[in-house]
């Protein structure tokens, strides 16, 4: 009856030994539950783990809210899911959305030309905690241009002063983004690399 399915709601570790339906799974940090989860890929299963992606980040919220306003007659801006970010805290805005796009892309072709979908590298875990680099991002996982030539931390974990859902963005103070990128041209150069990669690679459109 269905093609394929794209999962992006919870950690969902346990398929069926005898999977015969195309399976790509798109989880953000605060699905991750151990190293090990889910199968392995296969002819039949993708994993996409999003370094640094969150539940709900700001991107999906400020979707949800103007979908919520038109649905139900309200004027732009007044549904909950529109509201600022908590004090001291800011929503998620690492661009989960730009993998989400290539996922819906990834599987249409999979369906219709039989194109299996990239393999992404598994998100690192430190015991039963994601292992982090220095500024605290994510190691391994599908990376996007925004993880491997940050301007922040992205988590996607609940944070105390954040929504359980919605993760927190840390932005790199002036001597830390000086000392990694000693001029605007450095950072764009870097991050424009970053970029078609990420597209050679499948992960954005």
């Amino acid at each position: 009856m269905f093609d394929g399915f794209i999962l992006t709601v919870g950690g969902g570790d346990s398929f069926r030994a005898d999977l015969d339906v195309r399976v790509l799974q798109v989880l953000s940090e605060l699905e991750m539950t151990s190293a090990a989860g889910g199968p392995p890929d296969s002819a039949f299963f993708r994993r996409w783990e999003i370094a640094g992606g969150a539940h709900s980040d700001k991107y999906s919220l400020a979707y949800a809210g103007h979908s919520y306003d038109y649905d139900h007659g309200l004027p732009p801006g007044t549904s909950i899911f529109n509201g600022p970010d908590n004090p001291g805290c800011l929503h998620n805005r690492a661009p989960k959305m730009l993998a989400q796009r290539a996922a819906l892309h990834a599987m249409d072709r999979w369906i219709k030309d039989g194109v299996l979908p990239p393999i992404a590298p598994r998100i690192q875990f430190n015991g039963s905690a994601i292992a982090r680099d220095a500024h605290g991002n994510a190691l391994g996982g599908l990376r996007l241009p925004h993880v491997d030539v940050p301007a922040a931390r992205y988590s996607g974990e609940a944070a105390d002063s954040c929504s359980p859902l919605s993760g927190k963005t840390e932005f790199f103070d002036a001597p830390t983004l000086a000392a990694l990128y000693p001029s605007q041209q450095v950072y764009e150069d870097q991050l424009r690399a970053a970029t078609a990669q990420a597209v050679a690679n499948g992960f954005i459109l």
